[in-house]
């Protein structure tokens, strides 16, 4: 998106008429008839140039550039996404699959944060650093239409809206009940990622991150949802503070 209300002069507008071309006729056959597809086979009869095996690159280039874009609105799937909060600390997990005990909760996996890579405004590298801001692997994740777990191809078709699963980048963890994180899908719990626009009265623009109502975070009993926040240290919390954050998509080719 762009605005482009500066494109337009509108204290010198140039009302001169322009000069249109005049396209060609169709082309009709000796009847008069218009036969534009049949006349176009006749002037290239071999449409269908040989495939350029000899020369495909090893490796595809970069079709899109590296870089990040700040969410608005409802997501949906099929992008990387970085959770900043307001402190600039990135939802993280620092586990690998041989690290991850599903079955242990005496020393379970947690949710956690990072720094940005954001460096000082007065770098000589600030555009490059601005860029790979939110460039940290471990806190890019993936979303996915829970949809209850359903199998019905109609209801994967139509029912595109949350809640969501979330998995890392490489789906080798999953984020599961109480900020805990597991190596499988199957134990792997559906969040809310609700946007706020924000208003005038101070609510803030970004979207929260819950538990559905019914308490699948582990300190949440109650109906209301449990969100997934940060304390001032950095630590991830399940409570009923309502944290809001930047929901960032992320290409990085690393």
């Amino acid at each position: 998106m762009a605005h482009l209300l500066n494109a337009l002069d509108f204290e010198n507008p140039d009302l001169s008429v322009p000069d249109i071309p005049r396209p060609k006729q169709p082309h009709r056959n000796s009847r008069g008839e218009f036969d534009g597809s049949a006349f176009c086979e006749s002037q290239f009869p071999d449409p269908r140039p040989p495939p350029p095996y000899s020369s495909q690159p090893s490796t595809l280039p970069n079709i899109v550039e590296e870089g990040y874009k700040i969410c608005v609105g409802q997501l949906t799937e099929g992008r990387y996404l970085v959770f900043e909060n307001e402190d600039g600390r990135l939802l993280a997990h620092n586990s690998t699959t041989s690290d991850i005990n599903d079955h242990d909760n005496t020393q379970p996996s947690l949710l956690t944060t990072m720094p940005s890579s954001q460096e000082p405004s007065n770098s000589s590298n600030n555009a490059e650093n601005k860029m790979n801001r939110y460039r940290p692997r471990n806190a890019r994740w993936v979303i996915y239409y829970y949809n209850n777990n359903s199998t019905d191809i109609a209801v994967i078709a139509t029912n595109q809206s949350g809640p969501f699963l979330v998995s890392s980048f490489d789906k080798r963890v999953w984020l599961a009940p109480g900020g805990r994180l597991v190596s499988s899908r199957a134990g792997a719990a559906p969040v809310d990622i609700l946007f706020f626009a924000g208003n005038r009265e101070g609510e803030k623009r970004g979207y929260s991150i819950s538990y559905p109502s019914g308490g699948s975070g582990d300190d949440n009993t109650g109906s209301d949802p449990g969100y997934i926040n940060v304390d001032g240290v950095g630590n991830v919390l399940v409570g009923e503070k309502r944290e809001i954050y930047n929901v960032v998509s992320v290409t990085y080719y690393d």
